[in-house]
């Protein structure tokens, strides 16, 4: 039987189906979406921590009698080798529009001659020219940022938008891409420089664009982008090429990367951890497990947020415990990560010569007042502003600031090269943030006299939660391959 794919910008129909190819199609594109179940009286009520949800990536309609399946045209390659290994015979077809401008992806190689590629920059290059979709992914500091200006200096003529969720993430591309472009636009709540070829455009004002003005979408750090509200608003770019970016490849717990398949359409390149470690462009990880045992447990009886705040976040036992190893390093630049402000506070208890950092537009006025009267902060403890938080950004990365504890504000679309330990102090499980926090300490030095960084992290065995998650960690860290160093178990706890 031969079906025919109608391939019309970011749509495509499929068509004519039977019942068949009907129930073959719809098990290519549908997934099952899972959302935790946060509100302890809804989790009561149905007795779940996770649901699951059946999401079909696809309508049925008639078009001129012949019914068609209607979908996304990322979804292409995987439609195609489905229907091809059931023996169909598959002609994809476009339909006969004018181009906007027939030369508008015409590449420059030549504008890239100056730069020394380093190990699959050029295959990335080649696979974003040869692909009008396509996704990459590519370990965390392995250079992925890089590639961005040089895909904008080889197509010269494109309207491209680079677009990220974060503010912080997108000022870094801006000032990234104005290094080697004439003008580059940037728009988002605070800053507006519209009217350029190459425009750095936040999420969150992405719907505000005219899609008829872009011919490139380029999305960092794509994986964060995969809700309802962004598919809807990238699915307004019907006739834009589509690239995403990531280190985090089909890893939302939510499974919702399915559909940014649909939007970016596969995985056209990759690199692994060990690949990248392996050709120089990112040093090695060495993780140093803690092991942490407790005569009692601060947390036992408590849920969601109390249990972290008393098992983690205010732990006096297991903040003092990563005091000690801060103090291991004297002399080295650390990184202490943690999910919220109270346990940035109660670590500064430990740790004054640290510096908190924390999101510019947190309202921190009367709280910080009243982590003063508590003795954990002292009186001459600013306030974060958005210049404060920047110039302490540039100092990190310049090496003249060397202890910080931060929230998940430097989690991500952060250049620290000089960062030689990391330590963990949030107790998360995220896959996601497994990558992106311990990728903080993947960068090479400019002298290429860093080794490796040190990531350490917490085995908290006092709590069957907590060790769980650990246990979860320590299972994406292998993954990686990165080298475990297991914890000296010592018979003194509290």
């Amino acid at each position: 039987m031969q079906i025919k794919i109608y391939k019309d910008g970011s749509i495509m129909r499929i068509g004519p189906i039977d019942d068949t190819v009907a129930a073959l199609l719809r098990r290519e594109l549908t997934y099952t979406k899972k959302r935790y179940v946060a509100d302890p009286r809804e989790r009561r009520k149905i007795g779940k921590r996770v649901v699951n949800t059946l999401v079909e990536c696809f309508k049925v309609k008639e078009f001129g009698g012949e019914r068609q399946v209607v979908t996304n045209t990322g979804y292409i390659k995987r439609v195609v080798a489905a229907l091809q290994q059931d023996g169909h015979e598959v002609k994809v077809l476009r339909p006969r529009r004018k181009p906007k401008k027939a030369n508008t992806f015409d590449t420059n190689w030549k504008a890239i001659d100056d730069f020394d590629l380093r190990h699959k920059q050029r295959e990335v290059l080649e696979a974003i020219v040869a692909n009008e979709r396509g996704q990459v992914c590519w370990a965390t500091g392995a250079g992925k940022s890089f590639m961005v200006p040089l895909i904008c200096m080889l197509f010269p003529k494109a309207r491209i938008v680079v677009t990220t969720k974060h503010t912080a993430v997108l000022e870094d591309l801006h000032k990234n891409l104005s290094r080697y472009l004439p003008s580059v636009g940037i728009n988002y709540s605070k800053r507006k420089l519209l009217g350029r070829r190459v425009t750095c455009c936040s999420a969150g004002t992405l719907h505000h664009l005219d899609p008829e003005d872009v011919d490139l979408v380029i999305a960092d750090e794509v994986h964060e982008l995969a809700t309802d509200k962004m598919v809807e608003r990238f699915a307004r770019f019907r006739f834009s090429r589509m690239l995403g970016l990531s280190a985090n490849f089909q890893d939302r717990f939510d499974g919702a990367d399915f559909e940014l398949e649909g939007i970016f359409g596969p995985l056209i390149t990759d690199m692994t951890y060990e690949e990248g470690v392996d050709h120089g462009m990112i040093v090695p990880i060495e993780v140093h497990w803690q092991d942490m045992r407790m005569d009692r447990n601060p947390a036992a009886g408590k849920t969601d947020v109390a249990r972290n705040r008393h098992g983690i976040w205010r732990n006096e036992w297991r903040n003092a415990k990563i005091a000690e190893n801060a103090a291991e390093y004297a002399d080295a630049q650390i990184l202490i990560t943690v999910k919220t402000f109270d346990h940035a506070c109660h670590l500064k208890k430990h740790l004054p010569n640290f510096t908190l950092v924390y999101a510019s537009t947190d309202d921190k006025g009367d709280l910080i007042d009243r982590y003063i009267s508590w003795g954990l902060i002292k009186e001459d403890e600013p306030v974060m502003t958005t210049q404060r938080l920047g110039e302490l950004k540039s100092q990190f990365e310049s090496g003249e600031l060397k202890k910080v504890i931060a929230t998940s504000v430097w989690n991500r679309g952060v250049n620290f090269k000089n960062l030689e330990v990391l330590i963990r102090a949030d107790a998360g499980a995220s896959v996601i943030d497994d990558t992106q926090i311990p990728g903080r300490l993947s960068r090479t030095t400019d002298d290429g006299e860093k080794t490796h960084g040190v990531l350490i992290d917490y085995m908290d065995q006092f709590d069957p939660t907590f060790k769980l998650r650990a246990s979860k960690r320590k299972t994406t860290y292998k993954r990686k391959g990165w080298t475990q160093i297991e914890p000296e178990i010592k018979a003194k706890t509290q």
